[in-house]
């Protein structure tokens, strides 16, 4: 639990962990939607914009987001599918796949997405909620879209073919006492992933151990992690492992406007 405090290590342990997984890249990372309707294909350059489809946060076609999106594309840089909050999309037609995934459009980092190893044509897609001024948090003059539903996660199959997304049901909840923010890295076993939460009004980060190298993936409780910063009810923060997933970084916004870089095992999961 060594708390990094050397900046210069810091950076220099970001930059060549970057400079060594890039000569690797391939191009499922090749297409990006983010904020009110962006969307950059990487497949040419430069980049090239284009609005998605649909109009704003009241209509009910909505590919309107604040805070909360991700992108998943194939090895060719396909755009396979992508989400806005609670609202999974088809690559390949920006049709609407699902709009009941358990986060919301303001939680911040709300989908986070596993490749499952058993079939190369699912994703486990996790997802956290907004805190909001529901009871217990009460968070007074605060607007939020979330109902603290915590963390949970779905399965996702591709069918390349028909260019047809499905999304199980909601499989399990992993945690119900979640602040806003996720993220996940690969273990030293193939396959075997960690994921990292944290929970609301105190310091603990929860680790879990994702296993996708069977046809039904395993997720479960590994170990707590009590650390750092004790993070309010209505409070939301940023996890982002650098990219050889050496070490940790948590950005909490709002009034301590701070960024905590932490040593981080991938054998052991500790933090």
């Amino acid at each position: 639990m060594k708390l990094l405090v050397n900046k210069l290590r810091i950076v220099l342990s970001f930059f060549f962990c970057t400079l060594s997984i890039s000569v690797f890249a391939q191009k499922e990372a090749y297409n990006w939607v983010l904020g009110s309707n962006v969307k950059l294909d990487f497949n040419t350059f430069p980049p090239t914009f284009s609005p998605l489809k649909f109009g704003n946060a009241k209509t009910p076609n909505i590919a309107y987001n604040v805070e909360s999106s991700t992108a998943v594309s194939d090895a060719a840089g396909q755009l396979l599918f992508y989400t806005t909050g609670q609202y999974l999309y088809n690559g390949w037609t920006d049709a609407i796949v699902d709009s009941t995934l358990a986060t919301s459009l303001d939680a911040s980092q709300g989908n986070v997405v596993i490749p499952m190893k058993s079939d190369p044509n699912k994703f486990m897609v996790f997802t956290v909620d907004a805190t909001s001024n529901l009871s217990p948090y009460n968070c007074t003059g605060v607007v939020q879209w979330g109902s603290n539903r915590g963390s949970n996660y779905y399965v996702v199959t591709v069918n390349k073919t028909t260019k047809t997304i499905n999304v199980s049901a909601k499989t399990n909840i992993i945690s119900t006492n979640v602040i806003e923010g996720q993220t996940a890295c690969p273990t030293n076993i193939d396959g075997v992933f960690w994921y990292v939460i944290h929970e609301v009004s105190n310091n603990r980060f929860k680790v879990y151990k994702v296993d996708t190298r069977i046809a039904t993936p395993t997720v479960t409780f590994d170990h707590n992690v009590d650390i750092g910063t004790a993070f309010g009810g209505c409070s939301y923060i940023n996890l982002k492992f650098n990219s050889c997933y050496t070490q940790l970084a948590v950005a909490f916004p709002g009034t301590k406007d701070n960024v905590t870089v932490y040593d981080f095992n991938t054998t052991t999961g500790d933090i």
